[in-house]
């Protein structure tokens, strides 16, 4: 027996929203019973889907790429970084300082968070990280402030507690 499933959620958001982070927790398991053939999650966003676990091994799909989200771990509490093409992202990345990046584990002379895996991604050809590089440059930039060297504050954009949060504003109110 087959069966097809199709689900629709819609958000909308007056004004409209200007960063997400979306955890969906719609992606069904297979088990001894029942086996999956496909599943397919679709957005009509920006950003970019993740398929990833959380804690407790539920298969999860998360929508982000503006940061603000907040892993913990034995290096403290670290929130992702914004790596849109907006100036609170990574616009003045240039080809080379992201392959450097990506090699070396620093940007410039800052080192990355312990919790990016930079290690498993030095081994990629420089052609494959230039083109995840540019992916990244055509993903409309998202305005979102994370900086982790700052300490953290309450972020109106994404309700999460990160360095540089207060510096941000929801839509359409003023600075």
């Amino acid at each position: 027996m087959r069966i097809s499933v199709s689900h629709e959620i819609i958000h909308r958001f007056a004004p409209p929203a200007r960063t997400v982070n979306q955890i969906l927790r719609l992606t069904p398991l297979s088990f001894d019973s029942q086996y999956v053939l496909r599943w397919r999650i679709d957005v009509d966003a920006d950003g970019a889907l993740r398929e990833t676990e959380d804690a407790h091994g539920n298969a999860i799909t998360k929508l982000d790429l503006a940061g603000g989200f907040v892993l913990a771990g034995p290096w403290g509490n670290v929130a992702s970084a914004n790596i849109t093409q907006d100036p609170s992202g990574i616009p003045y990345y240039s080809d080379m300082m992201f392959l450097n990046t990506l090699r070396t584990g620093y940007v410039g002379s800052r080192k990355l968070a312990a919790i990016m895996p930079w290690w498993r991604l030095r081994g990629m050809t420089d052609q494959d990280i230039l083109s995840i590089f540019a992916y990244l440059k055509t993903v409309p930039p998202i305005h979102h402030r994370v900086d982790n060297s700052l300490p953290p504050t309450p972020c109106p954009l994404d309700g999460n507690v990160h360095g540089g949060g207060e510096g941000n504003a929801k839509p359409g109110a003023s600075q």
